[in-house]
């Protein structure tokens, strides 16, 4: 009986051994199998993480610089102007930048630009839109009459739309500000001659342009100068030619002490215009070639010489 009893205990225990046996061998091959083999969705984020590398870095490597220099230099060449430069950086996180930048017309305007840094969007640049800032370092700008210099040179919160089209298609506003520049050349002023050498200690301008029109209105204008501070408004209808653009501009000056006391004739003079015009301010129309002060009183001057007071009757005439 006990015999029995062993045998039957040690049949069982050899079975249950050869089912434990089973069952890890079952479960290394699935180790096994899981191992060796990837599942589906492993397999789905290996591809996708595959492709968005191989788009990053071609992205990356995309030779931008040098497809840019190939569509401006056929925009400059198609619009008859020169635009050079030595460095071009388009990047797409982070802002553009170009180095020595020269820009020429057939208008004879002339800019040039040590560096120039551009806070916006690379898709609205190819859609021929421009919105956020730019700075420029050191600019120099020279037309017919005029030719400043500025050390600084800055676009804030400004939007372009078309500014590859005509000035009547394309619309926006740009807020301008100049600071630390010189008057290098500048063709008669009413009353002040020329303002060659004049520091321009700053220049704060928001201006803005409306489609279907050529005009420019000034919301706001601010300038100071080593001899004076101007605030200006009004607008500038463009024409083909920048010197030949219309102006009609309200000019409000003060002159500095210093400036009214070396020119005495000047402070003389601008008090006697502005005496019965309650905000001190003076009418100048014409063009931005050849301005002319719109008063009563006034001689316009020829070209080359400043306008004059027209004599004032005596009280007393001679019989």
């Amino acid at each position: 009986m006990a015999e029995d009893l062993e045998e039957k205990t040690t049949e069982e225990l050899e079975e249950d051994v050869e089912e434990i046996s089973e069952e890890e061998l079952e479960y290394e091959d699935e180790d096994s199998e899981s191992s060796g083999e990837l599942s589906w969705k492993q397999k789905l984020i290996l591809i996708n993480s595959g492709i968005v590398a191989f788009l990053f870095f071609i992205i990356l490597l995309f030779p931008y610089e040098e497809l840019a220099r190939t569509f401006i230099s056929k925009f400059a060449q198609e619009n008859n102007f020169v635009l050079e430069f030595k460095k071009l950086n388009l990047s797409l996180f982070s802002n553009k930048s170009v180095d020595n930048l020269v820009y020429q017309n057939k208008e004879n305007m002339e800019i040039r630009a040590e560096t120039i840094e551009v806070d916006t969007s690379i898709w609205d640049l190819a859609k021929k839109n421009f919105k956020g800032n730019v700075k420029i370092t050191s600019l120099n700008l020279e037309l017919t009459d005029y030719a400043i210099k500025a050390s600084s040179v800055n676009l804030e919160d400004s939007s372009i739309i078309g500014f590859d089209r005509d000035t009547l298609n394309m619309n926006g506003n740009i807020n301008l500000q100049v600071f630390n520049g010189t008057i290098l050349r500048s063709p008669i002023i009413p009353m002040i001659d020329t303002l060659q050498g004049v520091t321009i200690k700053s220049i704060l301008l928001s201006l803005k342009k409306t489609l279907n029109s050529n005009r420019v209105t000034i919301e706001k204008g601010v300038i100071t100068l080593s001899i004076a501070k101007v605030t200006l408004s009004g607008y500038i209808e463009l024409a083909a030619a920048i010197k030949t653009s219309r102006i009609d501009l309200k000019v409000c000056p003060k002159l500095t002490e210093k400036y009214s006391a070396e020119r005495e004739d000047i402070a003389s003079s601008l008090q006697l215009l502005t005496k019965d015009m309650p905000d001190g301010c003076i009418p100048i129309q014409g063009t931005i070639g050849d301005p002319k002060v719109n008063m009563p009183g006034i001689q316009q001057p020829p070209s080359t010489s400043p306008p004059v007071l027209a004599p004032v009757p005596s009280g007393n005439p001679e019989q």
